[in-house]
């Protein structure tokens, strides 16, 4: 099939681009989207979703319409500013999507939009089939609203399908928001940890997208879900035994309100979505259950955390040191948007810890020092553009299938000063075919 994507350069969209031929990619900046998505594009069109419909020359002979494009809804704390963006970037922005397909001269087959199963809002215990009715909250209201848009183009003789989706298990993403905890050897429960989490694989939320393009029978809304959803309890087990971290502290909902205002709610919403459509329609999970998605995730970063010589006796230091100064660390909460910055620095600082001993010293002090969250912040840059530098050597092998001594090169730019653009450019000179001109830092 010949597709158009919008949101091609996000977490879910170089994963679809490789399983389409060579798509044509809507994209807000089409320069940077090129350095991005490299070659999985066939060409990029220059839209602003908020602006107006996309160039008519877009849609010609596109059979297939993947939208994906839309604010994220973990990316910062729930401002009334915030909140506009996130519906308008839905809302105006599938609305003139649509308007595009209506002025095409010629209309696609298919139109795939994302959703989201915040359309359920919290329902318990409650087993939640495509046919469940929506809650009334504000994320429930702008999918309510989102897919009430896309299916405008049903009038224009164009099949559509929202894909209300979950938690999305990748690198980066929500997940990426769930590790600091974790890394500080604090992970836990939300709360009483009883409540349900939806979750897919980005590789088969990827394929299901095709899937959903390719069966003429779909239509209207499908659960893009794993066909086994957990209670957070399982979840946070699971991801502490994958990451090799204890997950024993619940993470109370006060603190949590404090630091994400309104958003805290989703993530101690209970959602028992369950895949119907796709079930019934003979999709086949690649990845099932949950502990097999999250070896897959994190089997390339549990590696590379050992590699670089976190040894038992460290990791139990940390754990205990990280526990004691949780007190400390929850006074600087209220009100200090950048208190989760400081203890995402100190976890990254923990888990880039390389088996020199001063380094494992460094980290023993930090923790144990006293130090405020501003201190911690300041005296860590270094070791931060390591990280950073870390994360796209993960994110490169994984994006292009390129097969390379992972550790090794993480321990090269960690240890020896590599910025992330030198860590990106290496990258791209051992991988043949890749552009080396140019890089999205």
């Amino acid at each position: 099939m010949k597709a158009l994507v919008t949101g091609g350069t996000g977490m879910v969209g170089p994963r679809l681009l490789k399983l389409l031929d060579r798509p044509t990619v809507l994209s807000r900046n089409p320069d940077r989207a090129r350095q991005s998505i490299g070659g999985l594009a066939g060409r990029i069109v220059g839209w602003d979703p908020l602006a107006g419909p996309p160039p008519a020359e877009a849609f010609e002979g596109v059979d297939a319409v993947f939208h994906l494009a839309g604010e994220s809804v973990a990316g910062s704390r729930w401002t009334t500013a915030q909140k506009a963006r996130i519906r308008d970037s839905r809302v105006i922005g599938t609305r003139n999507l649509v308007q595009g397909l209506r002025q095409a001269a010629a209309k696609p087959g298919v139109l795939v939009s994302a959703s989201a199963v915040g359309y359920y809002g919290d329902r318990g215990e409650e087993e939640l089939t495509e046919s469940a009715a929506p809650a009334r909250d504000f994320l429930a209201d702008v999918c309510v609203a989102w897919e009430r848009e896309a299916m405008a183009a049903e009038a224009l003789g164009v099949r559509v399908v929202t894909e209300r989706t979950g938690i999305v298990l990748g690198h980066g993403g929500a997940l990426a928001k769930m590790l600091t905890p974790f890394k500080l050897g604090a992970g836990g429960p939300l709360g009483s940890g009883r409540q349900w989490m939806p979750w897919i694989h980005v590789d088969d939320l990827a394929r299901l997208y095709v899937h959903a393009a390719e069966r003429a029978s779909i239509r209207g809304p499908m659960n893009a879900v794993a066909p086994n959803p957990v209670r957070n309890s399982e979840f946070t087990k699971a991801l502490g035994r994958q990451l090799r971290r204890p997950a024993f502290m619940p993470a109370p909902y006060i603190g949590l309100r404090i630091v994400f205002g309104e958003f805290a709610q989703v993530l101690f919403a209970s959602q028992r979505v369950i895949p119907k459509v796709a079930v019934d329609s003979g999709f086949q999970f690649k990845y099932p259950e949950i502990a097999g998605a999250l070896k897959n995730v994190y089997a390339i970063a549990v590696g590379m955390g050992y590699s670089l010589g976190i040894g038992e006796n460290t990791r139990a230091m940390v754990m205990t040191r990280a526990v004691r100064e949780m007190s400390k660390l929850g006074e600087a909460i209220g009100g200090q948007r950048d208190t989760f910055s400081g203890l995402a620095g100190m976890g990254d600082l923990i888990v880039t810890c390389t088996s020199k001993r001063s380094r494992n010293r460094h980290v023993g002090e930090e923790l144990g020092s006293g130090k405020t969250v501003q201190e911690i912040i300041g005296g860590m840059n270094q070791v931060a553009e390591g990280v950073k530098a870390a994360s796209v050597i993960m994110e490169f092998a994984d994006k292009y299938g390129v097969s390379m001594p992972i550790a090794k090169e993480v321990d090269a730019v960690v240890n020896h000063g590599a910025t992330v653009e030198q860590a990106y450019r290496g990258l791209m000179a051992q991988s043949p075919g890749h552009e080396v001109d140019g890089t999205p830092f």
